[in-house]
């Protein structure tokens, strides 16, 4: 009998996808999820035909496009001030959620705490725990979700090798200003 690894039975869908396959089953509006309903513009769609054409319909490599990454770069320099290697500091993922998973794959051992801050965005604590890491929730409180920095110490162990900061946070939309 085949089956699934350890790891396997800790990775869920997020709420979000969840609740947007609900709302689909039900027939409703989905407020919740950046679904775009819109035509995509003419000149993305004839830049993607243009790029098939002209052979550029293989995955590429897994840090991104070499042309991608060495326009990032000089961005970073000229708007920036800052200097990064597009071969070795600089990584184009699909979006912010593999963003996400390739940081904690990349600097995440199992067993390392990260403090998350409660209400967190279930995409996060999934990662986390799918990774065998432990979460430690922090909460944050209404209606303005003010940050107590005694909880943030407090929840420091000599496990805690990261604390998340998403701003403005998903789902409560608080913005933590430096």
């Amino acid at each position: 009998m085949l089956e699934l690894c350890d790891i396997a039975s800790r990775i869920v869908q997020s709420t979000i996808r969840t609740m947007s396959v609900e709302c689909d089953r039900v027939g409703g509006i989905n407020l919740a999820q950046g679904v775009c309903d819109t035509e995509v513009p003419a000149a993305v769609r004839h830049g993607a035909e243009a790029a098939i054409e002209a052979g550029f319909n293989q995955y590429t490599r897994l840090d991104g496009i070499a042309r991608l990454r060495n326009a990032i770069a000089q961005k970073l320099a000229r708007q920036n001030g800052i200097a990064a290697d597009p071969d070795s500091e600089i990584l184009v993922t699909s979006g912010a959620t593999g963003g996400f998973d390739a940081a904690c794959r990349a600097l995440l051992n199992p067993g390392d705490e990260v403090i998350l801050f409660e209400p967190y965005y279930g995409y996060h604590n999934a990662t986390l725990v799918g990774q065998h890491c432990h979460p430690v929730l922090v909460s944050l409180d209404p209606p303005d979700y003010a940050l107590t920095f005694d909880r943030v110490t407090d929840a420091i162990t000599p496990k805690t090798r990261g604390i998340l900061i998403n701003t403005p946070a998903n789902p409560s939309g608080k913005g933590f200003l430096a």
